[in-house]
């Protein structure tokens, strides 16, 4: 593997944690690692604890992603859940262009795509256009639904209620559902081995794909006590719901809510599953049993 420095961006992000965690797989893997940071504190101090150059940086200042490039070959673009992707995006393309980057890693979503309904998917789609129309070696990660996701979409108060209450139509549609930390062990290992997936677009998701009413009869199984999935929730009523979760900004509560209401109505399935993180990085995938186990707090309200 070569000693040139790998860039992650997102590194100090809180949903799922993928920037975070491809940053601590690298540098476990013995990688020089840098990290682009909006701000210096705890988050930016542990990394400097683990041997991560953190720097300072906007994706929203071309400079900054310029200075943050500087003998870098190779990058994760990992934009958060807010507006400004676009412009992100195309600042990222320059910067990434005139580095002459080895490969760009581009995370984005299993949904995303040209008519989406959902301002997030179809600008992620429209990121990847981008980054291919730039000429870059690019590789397009689409991640499946985190498992994190479950906390925001259902509540942390799911278990007490024994209820898993989500629009997302009958619930008998297989989703594709992962953790954050292996989409971040598949990215850590592209980066690590850039050359075989220059140029490819990656679905990468756990080991099953399930339906809602599988994941609460997962809940049921793991606490021991019996939830149901139930539809009968409004959207609007939902959204309100979502809005204040710490996680609820505008952006993806809208993102949330579209994606639900047309899955709702037209069972479209995102249903694939892929063996992506075990080729690529030789770890099987957790399942959502064995993330519920890991984190039990998340549902103790």
């Amino acid at each position: 593997m070569s000693k040139a420095t790998i860039l992650v961006t997102g590194a100090t992000g809180l949903h799922g944690g993928v920037g975070g965690y491809t940053a601590r797989f690298l540098r476990e893997a013995g990688a020089t690692v840098r990290a682009l940071v909006r701000t210096r504190d705890h988050r930016s101090e542990a990394l400097d604890k683990l041997g991560i150059e953190t720097v300072v940086g906007d994706f929203m200042n071309l400079q900054s992603l310029r200075d943050a490039l500087k003998d870098v070959d190779r990058a994760l673009f990992c934009y958060p859940m807010r507006p400004g992707l676009l412009e992100a995006a195309i600042n990222m393309a320059i910067a990434a262009r005139d580095a002459k980057l080895r490969i760009l890693v581009d995370l984005s979503l299993i949904p995303a795509r040209e008519g989406s309904p959902s301002d997030e998917a179809r600008e992620h789609w429209l990121a990847s256009q981008m980054f291919d129309m730039a000429g870059l070696n690019v590789a397009h990660l689409m991640g499946g639904f985190f498992y994190e996701n479950l906390e925001f979409l259902a509540g942390s108060d799911m278990v007490a209620r024994g209820v898993l209450e989500a629009p997302f139509g009958d619930g008998d549609t297989p989703l594709s559902w992962v953790a954050g930390e292996d989409i971040a062990r598949f990215a850590a290992s592209v980066l690590q081995n850039p050359d075989a997936y220059v140029g490819t677009t990656r679905y990468v998701t756990g080991p099953e794909a399930l339906t809602f009413r599988q994941v609460a009869a997962i809940v049921s199984d793991v606490f021991e006590t019996p939830v149901r999935y139930e539809s009968d929730i409004s959207i609007e009523a939902w959204a309100d719901r979502l809005s204040k979760h710490p996680f609820g900004n505008a952006r993806l509560v809208k993102h949330a809510s579209v994606l639900a209401q047309a899955f709702g109505k037209t069972k479209v399935s995102f249903g694939q599953v892929t063996d992506e993180v075990f080729n690529a990085s030789g770890v099987k995938p957790i399942t959502l049993k064995e993330f519920l186990l890991g984190n039990r707090a998340l549902f103790s309200t």
